[in-house]
């Protein structure tokens, strides 16, 4: 079963950023997510967005439940 912090779970390896950690302020778009159900025997309740760096990339990190999001040029 995994612990609290194990990269393996996708739902404790992508937590949001520290609120002291640097982000970058690069916008990721609009897109916004929600998961919500049962993982590994314990309930789950967690949204996504790409409003920076850090949450951009927890959003990638969780590929392919979320959508692949590419820049527009």
């Amino acid at each position: 079963r995994p612990g609290p912090l194990d990269p393996l779970d996708p739902f404790t390896a992508t937590s949001p950023a520290a609120p002291r950690e640097f982000c970058t302020m690069l916008d990721g778009g609009p897109a916004t997510a929600r998961i919500t159900g049962w993982w590994d025997g314990r309930r789950v309740h967690v949204s996504y967005d790409r409003r920076d760096g850090c949450r951009t990339a927890r959003w990638d990190a969780m590929v392919p439940v979320l959508p692949v999001i590419r820049a527009v040029r």
